[in-house]
């Protein structure tokens, strides 16, 4: 009775054993897997993260470029004429094409 004992005993830890390795292997696939989209994650939030700071960079510009339209009338007036093309009364505006 002994010896069967002993062959089920060791049946039952190879079992085990195998339970066991494959439950280590599917976990270890999956922390693989899961350490690539962490990696992923990573590059993208570093890329959203720069995209953020030239948006407040391009802010800042803008608010000071608006603060400055409003507030020095010299700066609106050359802007005005510059972009828009508008001339004071009694100026003639003078346009050349490009080549």
């Amino acid at each position: 009775m002994a010896p069967s004992r002993t062959l089920l005993y060791k049946t039952i830890v190879a079992a085990l054993s195998v339970v066991l390795l494959a439950v280590v292997s599917v976990f270890g696939v999956l922390l693989v897997r899961t350490s690539g989209e962490y990696s992923g994650y990573r590059e993208r939030e570093i890329v959203l993260l720069e995209e953020i700071e030239t948006a407040k960079e391009e802010r800042s510009y803008k608010q000071a470029y608006l603060k400055k339209l409003l507030n020095d009338p010299e700066f609106f007036e050359r802007v005005a004429r510059e972009r828009l093309g508008y001339s004071r009364d009694g100026e003639i505006i003078i346009r050349f094409e490009e080549e």
